[in-house]
């Protein structure tokens, strides 16, 4: 088949609106995998969800978590790659995010640490079955270097945000936006596309040999990087025109139709 690997994007893409993989999907992922064809998570996610996620569907490759800032195997958590900020540099981020009001979520050790305990993050916790860790301040909380910051806030405020971090600090971090009211900031090294392309070198499957399925602007770079790039119809204009394929996702099967086609004559 001229697919062996396909790289999946979860909110907005693989999940439903409940957070949850739809049954036909699941079905349709394990028709690929008998097939040959290897299945992946590449999430902006902490790695404790993405490594649920990949169990429920009975995937046994490594999964990409934090924007590919870690790679991971879901079932015993060895980690593969992991690029972290220096903990100068995340301090430097956290001053800049804190300049536009901004609400901030600290990511060290698949840990989650925070300020104030919102209801908002109470949610985000659970969907990532994490249990957050109030500190007083997070720029002195640290004694290792984290994984990810991540900003949020209203869309006025994360476009503040936004600005300020590409202006200080862009060169030095990658700063990505998934959502209007949130952007993340990571080492510079990371992005979803370095990391699927070093998991494809440790698998060994071609750049040519890959699907990438996203629905962001944290996704460009891997729709670029792949071989087929896949995004969703619900995607920016600007996100949609770095893919080869645009899809609807079904609101019953999900992205079943988009696996099976990949396995159909239009994808083997």
């Amino acid at each position: 088949m001229k697919y062996k690997l396909i790289a999946f994007d979860m909110d907005g893409t693989l999940l439903d609106k409940e957070g949850n993989v739809p049954p036909a999907t699941v079905d349709a992922v394990h028709r690929a995998m008998d097939r040959g064809i290897q299945v992946t998570l590449a999430t902006g996610r902490m790695f404790r969800s993405a490594a649920r996620c990949a169990q429920q569907l009975g995937i046994h490759i490594p999964v990409i978590s934090y924007q590919g800032s870690l790679v991971a195997d879901p079932w015993n958590g060895s980690v593969l790659l992991h690029t972290p900020m220096s903990i100068p540099v995340a301090r430097e981020a956290i001053a800049v995010a804190l300049e536009a009001a901004a609400h901030l979520n600290l990511y060290i050790d698949d840990e989650l640490y925070v300020t104030e305990l919102t209801d908002g993050l109470k949610r985000y916790a659970d969907r990532n079955f994490a249990q957050p860790h109030v500190v007083s301040d997070l720029a002195s909380c640290m004694d290792k270097d984290p994984t990810k910051l991540m900003v949020w806030g209203d869309a006025q405020v994360i476009d503040k945000a936004h600005t300020l971090l590409t202006d200080r600090i862009g060169p030095r971090c990658l700063i990505t936006r998934s959502y209007k009211t949130l952007c993340e900031v990571g080492h510079a090294d990371t992005g979803k596309a370095n990391a699927l392309k070093f998991l494809c070198g440790m698998l060994g499957v071609q750049q040519s040999e890959t699907v990438a399925v996203g629905d962001g602007p944290n996704d460009e770079d891997m729709l670029e990087w792949a071989g087929l790039g896949v995004v969703m119809d619900t995607a920016p204009d600007d996100v949609k025109t770095k893919a080869d394929w645009v899809v609807t996702r079904s609101p019953q099967d999900g992205l079943a139709e988009l696996i099976d086609r990949l396995m159909g004559p239009d994808g083997a």
